[in-house]
């Protein structure tokens, strides 16, 4: 079974799922959690995640000789505070090798292309077009980024930023290394806003990070990225019992995006979706989806259940 996070090896089958919990700010990255959040905090500022205020003029541990004892290369930040984060890997511009998507305090995101080169990458230079491109958040403020695979089937991965509830913005994988700008994005040039409106409620989540992002796999089995939302405090067949609801790629996208699977925990309190992985159980080569809901009583209290869900799912 692959841990939440970890991309699958072949087929190119890829469904990111997101921890919604409150909106409120930004949190860190664990495996339940789906993913690490740069947080609206500005450069410079705490994270909310218990790291210290960065002082852009404060003194630094000394010189970096980029010496690694392996071949490879290493990327630097473009500038004081930034504090870049691995956010996901992925074909993003469709050559055939795995991009790195960095998100960094602020929102501002960068793709670094795959290469073979050896050395360093600079994000400066990634902000002018140089060996990748920047994606700048303009009035969107996500509170994270990830990788999700190709949800529109061009062949190349898309990016997921995770923004205010209830909305989603997705950006489409390009060939060029032109900037991207995030409000652009919302208004349709080049990826689109997903409106999930009533479906989920940000009360719904009391998790830190505000909304988390892992890559897993396609369960519709239409070769597509999918898009699942965990909200293991939601409304499932009782109240607070837990959901994952998922919303499967597609070539068009626009208009408003409807729930097309939805799982819901059994009862009230059990934190169903609290962990999801992916993984081909019965060995008919389609995706399934796993399930965990730590805190129901089918054997006491609180003894817990994992729920296998063969897939294609309907």
């Amino acid at each position: 079974m692959r841990a939440l996070g970890e991309p699958r090896r072949a087929g190119g089958r890829l469904l990111l799922t997101l921890l919604l919990a409150g909106c409120g700010g930004p949190g860190g990255s664990s495996a339940s959690a789906g993913g690490g959040s740069s947080g609206a905090a500005s450069e410079g500022e705490s994270d909310g995640a218990g790291e210290d205020a960065c002082d852009p003029a404060g003194p630094v541990a000394g010189t970096y000789a980029a010496a690694i004892n392996a071949a490879g290369f290493v990327i630097d930040g473009a500038r004081a505070c930034a504090r870049p984060r691995l956010a996901g890997v992925g074909d993003f511009n469709g050559d055939g090798l795995s991009d790195m998507l960095l998100e960094s305090e602020g929102g501002r995101a960068h793709v670094v292309l795959g290469r073979a080169a050896e050395g360093r990458v600079f994000l400066a230079n990634v902000e002018e077009g140089v060996g990748g491109l920047v994606i700048e958040p303009g009035d969107q403020r996500p509170h994270g980024w990830s990788m999700a695979g190709d949800v529109n089937g061009d062949g190349r991965a898309d990016l997921v930023a995770r923004s205010e509830l209830p909305q989603t913005l997705m950006v489409f994988g390009v060939a060029d290394s032109l900037p991207i700008d995030l409000d652009a994005v919302a208004a349709g040039a080049g990826g689109l806003r997903i409106e999930l409106g009533p479906a989920i409620d940000p009360a719904e989540g009391v998790r830190s990070p505000a909304l988390g992002g892992r890559p897993l796999a396609d369960l519709s089995g239409d070769g597509l990225g999918d898009l699942a939302f965990a909200l293991p405090a939601g409304d499932g067949s009782e109240p607070g019992s837990g959901r994952v609801a998922l919303i499967f790629g597609r070539s068009e996208w626009g208009g408003d995006v409807a729930f097309n699977y939805v799982a819901h925990g059994e009862r009230a309190g059990d934190r169903f979706g609290e962990d999801v992985a992916v993984a081909d159980v019965n060995g008919d080569g389609d995706d399934d989806l796993i399930i965990s809901a730590p805190r129901a009583d089918p054997q006491g209290p609180e003894s817990g259940r994992v729920y296998v869900l063969f897939g294609p799912l309907p």
